[in-house]
């Protein structure tokens, strides 16, 4: 998430995700988990507002927690040059 980018509404919590110098804006419904805050990796569950939309309407949020995500998938986390990060 970028930093400063937070916004509670009243339908949930406006934030942007980044990777790289690609940027989302999020709009969630809903509340957002106990460990959503900066620093923490999500998955935004919902659709992007149109084919050519940087915008993405979101009513689920997921806190990646690394150590369990790794345990299971070995071979799915890569950083952001694209290569497989040993966990």
């Amino acid at each position: 998430m970028v930093a400063g980018s937070i916004h509670p509404t009243a339908a949930g919590t406006d934030f942007t995700i980044s990777e790289g110098s690609n940027t989302v804006a999020v709009a969630n419904t809903g509340s957002p988990p106990q460990l959503f805050q900066v620093g923490i990796a999500v998955v935004v569950v919902g659709h992007f507002t149109s084919s050519r939309s940087r915008a993405f309407v979101s009513h689920q949020i997921l806190v990646k927690h690394s150590e369990n995500y790794c345990a299971a998938n070995p071979n799915r986390v890569k950083s952001t040059s694209g290569n497989i990060v040993k966990c």
